[in-house]
């Protein structure tokens, strides 16, 4: 059986701190990450690699942050490649981004809300990879199940 190649995820985050858990949360998930602490140079890097080489499988982006919000990001990602996975990693909880976002077309495939576990990245992989398998399908993130303690 041919091994799956890593997923190409880029990261957007303009907490290093965050950007850094994520890369290894992401690496640990066998994915291969890119990291940029701002939108615009993000979306410039998701258009060159678009056009150029393997694109991004996925991407995860802050909602809040200078140079290029997460809603930019997610609008022009969207506009450029609508089938790609952008999923919204943020303080603000479901339904304040949704408010948030109720004025834009374009919409998050997902909202992670910080803090979460790792699981919630190796599982949000795991996802990604049987939606790559799937060229006609729909990306619908379900979230974990976690359990009662």
């Amino acid at each position: 059986m041919e091994q799956q190649k890593p997923l190409e995820i880029l990261v957007i985050d303009d907490q290093e701190g965050i950007l850094y858990l994520l890369k290894e949360w992401l690496e640990d998930a066998r994915a291969n990450p890119t990291l940029f602490s701002g939108g615009d140079e993000a979306v410039d890097d998701f258009l060159r690699r678009l056009n150029t080489e393997k694109p991004y499988d996925a991407v995860l982006t802050d909602m809040l942050m200078p140079y290029g919000s997460g809603t930019y990001v997610i609008s022009k990602i969207k506009q450029l490649s609508p089938r790609t996975p952008v999923i919204a990693v943020t303080a603000f909880d479901t339904h304040q981004v949704n408010e948030f976002l109720s004025n834009q077309s374009e919409k998050p495939d997902a909202i992670l809300t910080k803090p979460f576990p790792r699981m919630v990245i190796t599982d949000l992989i795991e996802q990604l990879k049987s939606y790559q398998l799937n060229p006609g399908g729909t990306f619908t993130y379900k979230p974990p199940q976690q359990s009662q303690s």
